[in-house]
């Protein structure tokens, strides 16, 4: 693969498989649970007993970059088979390394979501963008299999990627996945006691949080607080960034674990916002990233921060790749909440449909204008010097 993430997640679910695996790679990328399959090259005493070691690996896992290990070159035999995963993800050029190592390979991807990161913009217009995976899916067909059953996303989830990508081919692959929910105490009693004097007939927090409903986009149009600001390229939202707080520390006075919920955002300059508000939580599990990041990773619960507000109705260029859209939206398995802007992100033309779609299944949610003064939970008021 091309993360180490993707790589260990498919060695997470191998740990008690009893096969003979080598993981490759530096230990600070590795997670500490497939850090035990690394090989111990300290311990060898000869040449001869270094290769009868890395010819008895069954499996041998890395990243595409990784085939540089040592192993690679003194192993007196090619793989049966290579797997690369996140496939569509991989450039041409660094799929080619990996693959010349075996007599067969099998790609897994999907070249619906984020093609390959190119940074430099004559790569681009020259086709490098263009995976091989890409390129193999629609000049062979013959050997592809489009995987149409899943076993991540709840029904309601499937059914934004649908209309956003795949038109209707995606289903769940079992009626416990599609009627899955986030599983916590029950809201509008638990949030009950940290409601402010005079506020105790809203229920905005709880609402949002109801584990049956499992798509919420919340619109804060009403709130006249919550504005983008912006530093050159860098755009924030601050009263984005306590509405998450409040739905962060409202799910965990409901019970759900922080290793469960993952927050993103599509602006870097947000993401680094969040992890400064709400770093306290990051020991214990909760995971802050970008769509990017989070490609071939999933959480229960996804809480995802739009960003833009602003008077010109300018929503950006990011959500115009419907691509990463659907990435945001599929990372999570039972809730998704979506906070922004429906002005701004509905000026977009090419989610325009998307945000219709919301209305039209009932899943936005309109926030009083006081809704940042209700709960007590986190310190809601917006500092001026952020505005």
């Amino acid at each position: 693969s091309y993360t180490h993430s993707a790589v260990d997640n498919i060695l997470l679910k191998l740990l008690d498989s009893g096969i003979n695996m080598a993981r490759l790679g530096y230990r600070s990328k590795i997670n500490p649970h497939t850090q035990k399959f690394m090989p111990k090259y300290d311990e060898i005493k000869s040449y001869g007993k270094f290769i009868q070691m890395i010819d008895e690996f069954s499996v041998v896992a890395t990243t595409c970059l990784g085939i540089k290990d040592i192993m690679f070159s003194l192993r007196s035999k090619d793989f049966d088979y290579v797997i690369l995963d996140e496939a569509s993800q991989v450039s041409l050029s660094v799929a080619l390394g990996p693959l010349r190592y075996g007599q067969r390979f099998i790609m897994v991807g999907d070249h619906f979501q984020l093609p390959p990161l190119v940074k430099n913009d004559v790569a681009r217009e020259h086709g490098l963008e263009e995976s091989l995976f890409k390129i193999l899916s629609e000049r062979h067909p013959e050997s592809m299999v489009e995987l149409t059953y899943q076993y991540r996303m709840c029904g309601d989830i499937v059914k934004l990627s649908n209309f956003l990508i795949y038109e209707g081919r995606l289903k769940c692959g079992t009626e416990e996945v599609y009627n899955q929910k986030l599983k916590m105490l029950d809201p509008r009693e638990t949030l009950q006691q940290f409601k402010r004097p005079g506020f105790e007939n809203d229920h905005w927090l709880s609402d949002v949080l109801n584990p049956d409903e499992k798509v919420v986009f919340i619109d804060y149009d009403k709130v006249s607080l919550i504005i983008e600001t912006s530093d050159g390229d860098n755009i924030t939202n601050m009263g984005e960034a306590e509405l998450i707080k409040l739905c962060l520390k409202g799910m965990l006075e409901c019970g759900v674990a922080c290793e469960d919920i993952g927050v993103m955002s599509l602006y870097r300059a947000q993401l680094r916002l969040l992890k400064r508000k709400l770093s306290v939580h990051e020991s214990n599990g909760l995971e802050i990233l970008t769509a990017d990041q989070f490609q071939g990773r999933d959480k229960k619960c996804i809480i995802i921060s739009m960003v833009r507000c602003n008077a010109e109705l300018h929503g950006g260029a990011l959500l115009k790749e419907l691509r990463r859209v659907n990435v945001a939206m599929t990372r999570a398995k039972s809730k998704l909440i979506i906070v922004g802007s429906k002005k701004t992100i509905g000026s977009v033309a090419e989610i325009q449909g998307f945000m219709k779609m919301l209305e039209e299944n009932k899943w936005m949610y309109t926030l009083p204008h006081n809704a940042l003064d209700v709960y007590e939970l986190a310190e809601t008021k917006v500092p001026n010097e952020e505005l």
